[in-house]
């Protein structure tokens, strides 16, 4: 017989780790220095011209329906993280964010869902990062928009006729450069499995082998 408040507190406990852990996958290297910002609500198709942004502090509040504002930074890869995993995590704390390497895009980063470890939370710059070399990152934030009945994020309220108020300003509050700590990662993802494994139905045997791994962990 199993003590299914029992069963439930162990998971529980769990996954109290996966989030507390889950902080620990992108190890923070420096931040970037000298980042340029400009705010519009024209839709570019590539990032402005360095004649066009000025410089930008951590703090900066920005944002309206419907904004943008550009970010770009040059970085150099320090040697602690030569043949690691580099990525960027701009805290701009924008909707959506379509990165750029090099001048091209390379990958969004979507602050809208999330999980353990967040959903597409940072930008992969390089899988084996090379010391000393410059790299020109730029990144186009969202600040958002009303939108009716979309989900996964819903702009009203229980009454589909009234919009809820919405605030699309936002804080930038710089550019991290990290590493990705793969052991880290692993750990926390496969723990997560045997979580989601561990909830299918008591009689399933895959569920029974899944808990008893989490009480021996």
């Amino acid at each position: 017989m199993t003590f299914e408040k029992y069963v439930e507190r162990t998971i529980g406990k769990i996954e109290n780790t996966l989030e507390l852990y889950g902080r620990h996958i992108f190890t923070p290297v420096f931040s970037a220095q000298n980042v340029f910002g400009m705010e519009t609500q024209d839709h570019l198709r590539r990032p402005p011209e360095d004649a066009l942004i000025s410089p930008i502090a951590n703090g900066t509040d920005w944002g309206r329906e419907y904004s943008t504002i550009w970010l770009k930074c040059r970085i150099k890869v320090p040697e602690e993280a030569n043949g690691r995993i580099l990525c960027a995590i701009c805290k701009s704390d924008a909707v959506e964010i379509l990165c750029f390497k090099n001048g091209k895009p390379v990958g969004i980063i979507n602050s809208k869902n999330r999980f353990i470890g967040g959903n597409h939370s940072v930008m992969f710059i390089d899988p084996h990062a090379c010391a000393g070399e410059e790299i020109d990152l730029a990144f186009e934030c969202y600040a958002g928009h009303t939108c009716l009945g979309t989900q996964p994020v819903e702009n009203y309220d229980a009454d589909e006729d009234t919009v809820s108020e919405t605030v699309f300003t936002h804080v930038f509050s710089g550019i991290d450069i990290c590493v990705l700590n793969e052991t880290v990662r692993d750990a926390v993802f496969d723990m997560a499995v045997a979580v989601q494994l561990a909830r299918l139905p008591a009689d399933n045997y895959a569920s029974q082998r899944a808990y008893r791994c989490l009480v021996d962990a």
